[in-house]
C-alpha cells in the first residue's frame, strides 16, 4: 500500500489519496478529506467492479449497478431512523446476542486487529512520502499452545 497525506486544515493528517494492492495485481483506490466542500451528499463509498458498482450515500441511501443493460437499484433509508442507518441496532444486537448465547462475534479479535493495522499502515506510508508499506506489519505470534 502507498498513502499520501496532508495536514491542510487541521494539525494532524487530514487529506489522504491511498493506493492499495492485492493478491493478482488488484487494485483499490481511497481518498478521504476531513474538511471536503460539504455539498451533499458529504460521504460516498464507491466500489467498481467489471462494469457494475455499489455506491453509498451518506448511509441514506445505496445503489447498485449490478452490470451493463441491467437496472439501477436504488434503496433509500431517509424515513429509517438513525440507529439502524448508521448500523448501531444491528450491532449491538449481534453483540448482545452473540454474549447471550455463547456465539462467537461477528467481528473477531483478529479482524479488528487487521482494520487497526491497516490504518497504520497508511500513516506509516504517508510519513515516509508514500513509500510501499507491505501488511502484514508484523510477525504472526505463535499461541502458547504450539
Amino acid at each position: 500500500m502507498n498513502a499520501r497525506a496532508q495536514s491542510r486544515v487541521y494539525d494532524l493528517p487530514c487529506d489522504f489519496a491511498i493506493l492499495m494492492t492485492f493478491e493478482g495485481n488488484r487494485h483499490a483506490v481511497f481518498s478521504s478529506s476531513a474538511h471536503a466542500s460539504w455539498a451533499y451528499p458529504f460521504e460516498t463509498l464507491e466500489i467498481v467492479g467489471e462494469h457494475a458498482c455499489i455506491r453509498t450515500e451518506e448511509m441514506t441511501r445505496a445503489l447498485l449497478s449490478p452490470g451493463l443493460a441491467q437496472e439501477i437499484v436504488t434503496h433509500d433509508f431517509t424515513q429509517v431512523p438513525r440507529a439502524i442507518q448508521w448500523g448501531y441496532q444491528q450491532e449491538d444486537d449481534a453483540f448482545i446476542t452473540a454474549i447471550v448465547e455463547g456465539r462467537a462475534s461477528v467481528c473477531n479479535v483478529e479482524e479488528a486487529f487487521k482494520s487497526i493495522e491497516l490504518c497504520e499502515a497508511c500513516y506509516r506510508s504517508a510519513a515516509s512520502d508514500g513509500a510501499t508499506v507491505t501488511l502484514p506489519l508484523r510477525q504472526r505470534i505463535a499461541s502458547r499452545n504450539e
